[in-house]
């Protein structure tokens, strides 16, 4: 028969085995969901800033840009929107100059 002292002290590494095992599960996994986070996140702001440059330039009266964003979220279609808008404008501005002149 083996001793009971032998049989606790055995599930007692199994156990300690199995703690560590889930804590670097657990680290993994929390440094995966950072860093996945931090480069959507990073995705995100990029095109943003891109589309808030835009902007700047229209502010400027420059309606010969275009927007091209890559995506097919709602950040794809305000700049799609956007870039429309500042033809639009510039169509309107071309129609108004030449029926005045």
């Amino acid at each position: 028969m083996i001793p009971m002292f032998q049989v606790l002290k055995t599930l007692n590494y199994f156990r300690s085995f199995i703690v560590i095992i889930a804590l670097i599960f657990t680290l993994f996994a929390i440094s995966l969901g950072l860093t996945l986070g931090l480069i959507f996140t990073y995705k995100i702001i990029r095109d943003i800033n891109k589309l808030k440059d835009f902007m700047v330039e229209v502010e400027k009266s420059n309606l010969n840009l275009n927007v091209i964003l890559e995506r097919n979220d709602e950040i794809g279609e305000l700049a799609t929107g956007f870039t429309k808008m500042a033809l639009r404008i510039k169509e309107i501005i071309k129609q108004r100059y030449f029926t005045c002149y």
